[in-house]
């Protein structure tokens, strides 16, 4: 028929270039699939080999520095999110978790750097928030987790944020931010232990108390 003949034009109109980024994207798929599994040696042989067949295919980079983060090969790790970034310097996901490593590497500024590359990113700027705490610059923390809500409103961003305000002294606010996230997520046992602090800290001893029950109810084991 004339829609099959279309078909087999269209196939043999792919290029073996065009095959090859399929087997590409195979192999980062079920090396993924062998990672999820825990089976990490196969995962490294099936990016290696996705990596054999384009050297910059950054998904296969990006998968090779995730999965030697989890191993604790960092300066590894951080030599593929730099091949990552090298091959698509647009891929955010790279950018973020390369910030990471650096951070846990103790290259805190330039983990900073790298993750003020990207305002619009949700995860990155809650990311950006932690950095910025740690270094002490609590209002550009809080300003880049109201950034954050603009894009997303996460519970995780509200119950960061209310830590953040906990840890100035800010009760009312932080109290206003742990009950939006408690909202979102009625289970969330973090901002519910926190949320006992801020009552503890205020001296309502029995809505500490009761948080405190209730984070405990969901998470006997909270030390």
């Amino acid at each position: 028929s004339l829609f099959i003949s279309a078909i087999s034009v269209l196939l043999a109109g792919c290029s073996a270039e065009d095959t090859s980024t399929t087997r590409g994207q195979s192999l980062v798929s079920a090396g993924r699939s062998f990672a999820g599994k825990h089976r990490y040696a196969e995962a490294r042989i099936a990016f290696e080999k996705a990596l054999a067949l384009d050297s910059l295919d950054a998904f296969a980079h990006y998968e090779l520095g995730n999965l030697d983060a989890r191993l604790g090969r960092l300066e590894t790790a951080v030599g593929a999110y730099e091949a990552a970034l090298a091959a698509d310097p647009a891929f955010n996901d790279a950018r973020h978790n390369l910030a990471v490593i650096e951070a846990d590497r103790g290259h805190l500024p330039r983990a900073v750097a790298l993750l003020e590359q990207l305002p619009r990113h949700a995860i990155a700027l809650e990311t950006l928030a932690l950095f910025y705490a740690k270094q002490g610059r609590y209002d550009r923390a809080e300003a880049a987790l109201k950034a954050a809500l603009e894009i997303a409103d996460r519970g995780d961003a509200r119950r960061q944020l209310g830590q953040l305000y906990l840890r100035q002294g800010h009760l009312d606010q932080a109290l206003t931010a742990l009950d939006h996230a408690l909202a979102l997520d009625s289970t969330d046992v973090e901002s519910r232990r926190l949320r006992g602090l801020a009552h503890f800290a205020a001296r309502r001893w029995q809505q500490a108390h009761s948080d405190f029950v209730a984070a405990l109810a969901h998470d006997p084991h909270l030390i």
